[in-house]
């Protein structure tokens, strides 16, 4: 198993304040490991795992895990983290969890949740996520998962939605996110929006990324405290509507085009993030080189969490990897080195025209580096 440490309002639609009802249930089954997977009836207080109609609270600073190897689990609701100095971990990376009531994330104020979802499915059906008044985060990794709800992400405080963190984290497949499905018609969605790469690169055939999607009737609201979300401020421009949460690269941190036809490189000023155009890249195997100041040792680190292979370089370069675009036409390579060091910055980019090591594992990212004194 992996480690991850890393209501009702006032003015509300009578709909929105029925979603978020807290109907009472038979049990509440508290997780009691330190760290350890859903369907261990001993991990849960009593000895029993959650039922149809049970509350799950996992509040003891645990974490528990759900996969792929596990049968669907059906509760009532969850709640992680509550009182003032409790935290908990979900963890999901497969199987499916399917609860009528919400996914309650930090109840209180000082309590931290925290939930992280890289695949399997989550149905909610009747209500959505909700962040209360402590430190709450859903992470949503890649595009391995299936997300729905009716009434969407809440932070249900809304003078403090920045401790509401609703975190995208685009990789290198070829959908590159789950978006949260919404049904209901008047769904929230309001606290922080993040947008995250895992390992800090990605290739994409696309400069837009669609992260909430209302569907089947649902719609989102739109009002600025229950339908607006603290946005990012660079890399991405951000549209919400009543359809759609979305994002598109920001044509301010466009730093410039590579032919993959040709040799070259660009130079600019060193910057944390950005992204280039790489034109005529399709089915075009080849390296791309990233000049970087700052520490490689976290860089690489990153990459390797990430699944993204690199290899140690030799002569003026450091570090190896390969980049086989899959899209038809061009590509756009995209860079956010900020969430791994903050020393962390890209100042030159080029095109290697041969592999330097054959028999490479093919990914989609790259990444090399020129050699000097690291820190």
């Amino acid at each position: 198993m992996k480690s991850s440490k890393a209501i009702a309002v006032a003015g509300i639609p009578m709909l929105a304040a029925a979603l978020m009802a807290e109907p009472t249930t038979a049990a509440t089954i508290q997780f009691n490991a330190v760290s350890g997977d859903w369907n261990v009836g001993t991990n849960w207080s009593g000895g029993n795992l959650p039922g149809a109609v049970d509350e799950a609270q996992v509040t003891n600073g645990g974490t528990v895990y759900v996969d792929a190897t596990m049968d669907p689990i059906v509760i009532y609701r969850m709640r992680i983290g509550t009182g003032n100095t409790t935290s908990g971990w979900y963890v999901q990376t497969g199987g499916s969890l399917t609860m009528e009531s919400f996914i309650n994330l930090a109840q209180n104020a000082g309590s931290y949740g925290e939930a992280t979802i890289s695949g399997g499915s989550i149905n909610i059906t009747n209500n959505g996520f909700n962040v209360g008044s402590g430190t709450g985060i859903l992470r949503i990794v890649g595009s391995g998962a299936t997300i729905t709800t009716t009434a969407g992400f809440r932070a249900s405080n809304t003078a403090q939605k920045e401790l509401a963190v609703l975190e995208f984290v685009l990789d290198n497949s070829a959908a590159h996110i789950t978006p949260i499905i919404a049904t209901g018609a008047s769904a929230f969605r309001n606290g922080t929006l993040q947008v995250s790469l895992h390992g800090g690169v990605l290739l994409t055939g696309t400069n837009q990324f669609a992260l909430m999607q209302a569907q089947g009737g649902g719609a989102f609201r739109t009002d600025s405290s229950n339908g607006m979300f603290i946005v990012p401020t660079y890399l991405w421009t951000t549209l919400q509507n009543s359809s759609v949460t979305q994002v598109t690269l920001d044509v301010n941190d466009f730093k410039g085009a590579l032919d993959v036809s040709t040799s070259g490189g660009l130079t600019f000023e060193p910057s944390q993030y950005g992204y280039i155009d790489l034109a005529n890249a399709s089915g075009t195997s080849l390296q791309l080189g990233l000049d970087v100041e700052g520490s490689l040792s976290a860089f690489t680190a990153a990459l390797t969490e990430a699944g993204i292979s690199w290899s140690p370089g030799s002569g003026e370069y450091d570090l190896f990897l390969n980049l086989n675009p899959s899209v038809s036409g061009g590509s756009h390579f995209v860079w956010d080195l900020s969430r791994i060091d903050p020393s962390l910055e890209v100042r030159a980019i080029g095109l290697v025209p041969e592999p330097a090591i054959a028999g490479w594992l093919i990914v989609a990212g790259a990444a090399m580096v020129r050699r000097r004194a690291r820190i």
